[in-house]
């Protein structure tokens, strides 16, 4: 929000005295994780005319708690180890869920 301020203000790009931008063309646009910044920041700025979110993501959270990348981790942070059977273990196939309780022998997917 600073930086169209000081746009609408004037700045002097190239140095010679003059408002380089053109105030009345300020536009967004963000990609991955400033898709999601661009949303908020396009409903909280409401001189910046066009905007265009891309591929924005959800939460930071759920980013890593549904990367395969972060799955052993969390799994670890959790208490469980590969192999335990008290916590989710991952069909590398489907990617699907098996949960298995050991203390009451029932299995859900």
């Amino acid at each position: 929000m600073q930086l169209v301020h000081v746009i609408q203000v004037g700045m002097d790009v190239d140095g010679d005295g003059s408002s380089a931008l053109d105030r009345s063309r300020i536009y967004y646009f963000g990609q991955s994780f400033g898709g999601a910044y661009g949303a908020v920041f396009l409903g909280v700025a409401p001189d910046v005319l066009v905007g265009v979110p891309n591929a924005a993501g959800g939460p930071g959270i759920d980013a890593n708690r549904l990367s395969p990348f972060n799955r052993p981790p969390v799994r670890k942070s959790l208490g469980g180890a590969e192999g335990n059977s008290s916590c989710a273990r991952f069909a590398p196939s489907t990617g699907a869920q098996k949960v298995e309780r050991e203390t009451d022998g029932i299995i859900g997917s």
